[in-house]
């Protein structure tokens, strides 16, 4: 009889101690407040700080957005989610053996032309990221270069499907490149690796203006590309005005203009077989630096 007593205290006593330890997990990660970047703001920049609404015709609205992160142990899982409503509202849920909910706004402002946005909760402290993305998909970055978070707009639909699957979105599979910058033994390659979901490592090269990009696509029935230009980085957002950009390239012959942007611009009307080569035409020039740089392209998979 106490043996069977002892075994059953045991494992109550098991069962909770996991309760408690995801209990604290969620205390901490509610109450870990961000330390801001000691960004370098000198007068050369002091007029590009903008602040926007995500109501504003420059930024994309992030209504009908859902972003999802799972983290796994040998025994215990838990997950996050931002889920984008109306009017500037968006929902943070929790959950693990509970659901924790907590509602609050959020707002985009640029920096130095890089999109960041922050969140502002309810009895919680404030959160920010770095934001890229189009009408079809976003990523959340802090200081790791991989995505935080990643997620698709429930509200659109390609070939009459939503974008839900976590590998709609994927990194193209064979890139090469007609050159490569090197300095102080770093390579600044262009490969499908470096081009991927990633910020904070670019493909860049010398001056810009002539250079190619090789791209072997996948057969698919309507091949979207999706490009992100400039030098992308969290902590050192004025890289992006520093470096060049794309302004002008030819695909195939064919000519496209691209917006002085990080987020991903669309790329539609693209051959479906056989490799795809990009010419950078123009470019933005760089206030400080003569290095062109593209952060990432990336193609919808066949849904």
């Amino acid at each position: 009889m106490y043996r069977t007593i002892d075994r059953k205290v045991k494992f109550i006593g098991k069962h909770l101690m996991k309760k408690i330890i995801i209990f604290f997990f969620i205390i901490i990660l509610f109450s870990c407040d961000k330390k801001e970047d000691n960004v370098l703001q000198t007068n050369e920049y002091h007029d590009t700080m903008e602040t926007f609404n995500s109501t504003d015709d420059n930024i994309m609205s992030l209504y009908g957005f859902l972003l999802n992160r799972y983290y796994y142990s040998s025994n215990e899982s838990l997950g996050i989610s931002y889920y984008f409503r109306e009017q500037n509202i968006v929902e943070r849920t929790i959950w693990a053996y509970e659901t924790f909910r907590i509602t609050g706004t959020y707002k985009i402002e640029h920096d130095h032309g890089v999109p960041f946005i922050n969140f502002y909760w309810e009895n919680s402290p404030e959160e920010r990221f770095l934001l890229l993305g189009t009408e079809y998909f976003i990523a959340l970055y802090s200081d790791n270069s991989e995505p935080e978070f990643f997620g698709y707009n429930n509200n659109r639909y390609v070939n009459g499907h939503r974008l839900l699957r976590s590998n709609s979105i994927t990194q193209v599979a064979s890139l090469t490149t007609s050159s490569t910058l090197i300095e102080e033994d770093i390579y600044y390659y262009g490969t499908p690796e470096r081009l991927g979901t990633h910020i904070n490592r670019v493909w860049a090269v010398n001056g810009g203006i002539g250079e190619k990009l090789f791209i072997e696509l996948p057969s698919l029935s309507l091949p979207i590309i999706f490009i992100s230009t400039g030098y992308v980085h969290f902590s050192r957002p004025y890289l992006y005005l520093y470096n060049s950009r794309p302004k002008k390239i030819s695909i195939n012959g064919v000519e496209f203009e691209l917006e002085d942007t990080p987020n991903y611009q669309i790329i539609r009307g693209v051959s479906p077989w056989g490799i795809m080569e990009i010419e950078v035409l123009e470019i933005y020039p760089g206030t400080r630096y003569d290095h062109m740089c593209i952060n990432s392209i990336l193609v919808l998979s066949d849904m």
